[in-house]
């Protein structure tokens, strides 16, 4: 029984970036003398145990074979004569596919060192084309190492297209795709993973809405992605170019956390009321429909949403001093200045509502 560091800590390694997670694969071993040996079993369609002490994932050297559509129909085989050649074969970059051992010598049967070199994603064998996740895969590397001079290599980006034109796509859940999304969106340069989906034809199904304003909808991320690191208001800076019914659909279809939902419709829905007008009665009614008197966190994440959507740094100075003066009107304060006492129900809000217009006026 042998086991080797495997995958993005060898990468990253030898990139000289910061070793997050360390993951390792046994050579030789069974389920049972893993157990035997104290470690938790956590894999479920393969096995996968977890170091007694470090936490640490370590898998069994396994091959895999297509059986099926999509990204789950593979057989996998764990038995104790899988190489770590074979094992290495499966993956899918050939900066993914290197091994070290205890002593610290590097196992690179697939060019993986070469490729950092030359600063190129490529894939492993032809069975890359098997797996429609490694096109999110691929986009998501290419975002994250970007700015360290990485590109797609040509063959690659053509299995890209190829697996994209397959329609494998909509066989992949909606949580993997978030996962993959939302991981990208954290990284150094989250548009190219879109730039990169889009040009390998691989927005439909999942982003199939931004098509039509991919343009807006990337430089609108760039800009947010320049002044927040919030993969959350990221996305939804990306979603403020389309429609409102089409920011509606690709949230519901991708399942995504209900903080982005509503950050993109308050993007799209305040749209009008600062690009057509600019007003104490607008700015009210911004604050009022993102709902920050109750939530004033989310006048804070809407910032840098709003200057990506064109929003002036005057424009955007002013709004956050009218919502401070704003924010000090309550019941509490209404009742010092003015006698309240005879208004009940809709009559307070609206007292409120006016106290709070007077505030913003005064504060324009």
């Amino acid at each position: 029984m042998k086991t080797y560091l495997v995958g993005g800590a060898v990468r990253d390694q030898l990139l000289g970036l910061l070793v997050v997670d360390r993951d390792y694969v046994v050579v030789g071993a069974t389920p049972a003398a893993m157990l035997a040996a104290g470690f938790q079993q956590v894999g479920k369609d393969f096995p996968v145990f977890l170091h007694p002490r470090t936490q640490a994932e370590y898998a069994l050297a396994r091959t895999e074979r297509k059986q099926g559509k999509g990204y789950t129909g593979f057989a996998v085989n764990v038995d104790p004569t899988v190489t770590l050649e074979e094992d290495l074969l499966r993956r899918d970059l050939t900066i993914n596919a290197m091994a070290e051992t205890a002593q610290g010598e590097i196992i690179d049967p697939y060019g993986g060192q070469q490729d950092i070199e030359l600063r190129l994603l490529r894939h492993v064998s032809p069975a890359f084309t098997e797996d429609p996740l490694r096109v999110l895969r691929v986009a998501r590397f290419n975002a994250r190492f970007h700015a360290l001079g990485f590109t797609i290599a040509t063959e690659t980006r053509a299995l890209l297209k190829e697996i994209a034109d397959r329609g494998e796509l909509a066989t992949i859940s909606a949580e993997r795709v978030w996962r993959e999304t939302e991981l990208a969106l954290r990284s150094s340069s989250p548009a190219v993973y879109f730039e990169t989906l889009n040009e390998v034809h691989a927005l439909a199904p999942w982003f199939a809405e931004l098509s039509d304003v991919i343009d807006t909808a990337l430089e609108r991320l760039r800009l947010c992605s320049a002044l927040s690191d919030d993969s959350q208001i990221r996305c939804a800076a990306l979603f403020s170019a389309l429609a409102d019914a089409h920011g509606k659909a690709i949230c519901t279809r991708l399942k995504v956390p209900n903080r982005v939902k509503q950050l993109t419709r308050a993007a799209i829905q305040t749209t009008v009321f600062w690009n057509d007008q600019w007003s104490p009665d607008s700015i009210l009614t911004i604050l009022s429909k993102i709902d920050g008197w109750r939530q004033p966190e989310r006048v804070e994440a809407m910032l840098p949403i709003w200057s990506a959507q064109g929003m002036s740094s005057e424009h955007l100075k002013t709004l956050q001093d009218c919502f401070a003066a704003a924010r000090e009107v309550s019941i509490q304060s209404l009742a010092e200045e003015t006698n309240i006492e005879h208004l009940q129900g809709p009559a307070i809000g609206a007292a409120i509502q006016a106290a709070r217009l007077a505030a913003v006026r005064s504060a324009f």
